[in-house]
């Protein structure tokens, strides 16, 4: 294909920029909080960071494509340089979508009795029965690339900046605060979240891809990669959004609680939600 006919519009590049920058500061920022606060030491919200971490280093691939497409003059790369450029991308993102299954088998069995007994004697047991079957899993994915790549011949070029920017990354599912009353109807909702956040992502991107197939769209990948992307970035407002645990730590930790006080709003006060419990 000559380079002449190869289109990556100045409308996608801005969208894989500014999409990719939200999801990389949202990620970062609830990675962070899960760092500085002992409040969210549950098994659950160390998921959830681990799932942030995903998402966040599959986001740095987008600002590659980017400026990397700029600044080929063909826009054309060696596929073993394109598997070594996206291995830490496809590294969180596999991470990020298993862990994302353990998450919601997490919040099911914590509605059964023995799920509190067993964390408080068992917690880093549980986390790492948790985590290590998705980090195994990526790393394995992450080094059966690598054994795979092409060599540097003419053949292994290819339009490597829409893989790039098609590869998939999890979506996210939100925490609940358990309480005595409402558990079960928390943990239904965030099944249900899951669930439709996860339905619209994949089946979108792939009705898209299929519809620009059968009519010939030359975009059609980038225009697929849109709705897939675009969940990744809205975790940190889901998560502000539908929960209060993190809508205050973050209010504290983010300084956006002072910034709502300014602008009129409540300032919440991280301590009050777990005083009542």
């Amino acid at each position: 294909m000559a380079s002449s006919e190869i289109s990556f519009p100045v409308g996608y590049q801005l969208y894989y920029i500014i999409i990719p920058t939200m999801s990389i500061v949202g990620n970062g920022s609830i990675v962070y909080v899960t760092l500085r606060s002992k409040r969210l030491r549950s098994p659950c919200n160390i998921l959830i960071s681990f799932t942030s971490f995903g998402e966040f280093l599959h986001m740095f691939t987008h600002f590659i494509a980017v400026v990397s497409f700029n600044i080929n003059r063909d826009h054309m790369i060696f596929h073993d340089i394109c598997v070594y450029l996206q291995l830490p991308s496809v590294f969180g993102m596999l991470m990020s979508s298993m862990i994302l299954l353990n998450i919601a088998l997490d919040r099911l069995f914590s509605l059964t009795k023995i799920y509190k007994k067993f964390i408080g004697f068992h917690t880093k047991l549980y986390i790492t029965a948790q985590t290590f079957p998705a980090l195994l899993f990526a790393a394995t994915m992450c080094f059966y690339s690598f054994l795979l790549r092409a060599t540097n011949d003419g053949n292994g070029q290819f339009r490597w900046y829409e893989t790039l920017l098609k590869n998939t990354p999890s979506d996210s599912l939100l925490d609940i605060k358990r309480n005595r009353t409402d558990t079960v109807r928390s943990t239904h909702r965030s099944l249900m979240v899951i669930a439709v956040t996860t339905v619209f992502g994949w089946f979108s991107t792939m009705l898209v891809a299929w519809a620009g197939h059968v009519l010939s769209f030359n975009n059609a990948g980038l225009l697929a990669g849109l709705f897939i992307n675009a969940t990744s970035s809205m975790n940190l407002f889901v998560y502000y959004y539908m929960s209060t645990q993190y809508r205050r730590i973050l209010d504290k930790y983010l300084l956006i609680g002072k910034i709502k006080r300014l602008l009129g709003g409540t300032e919440y006060s991280v301590s009050r939600i777990f005083t009542r419990t």
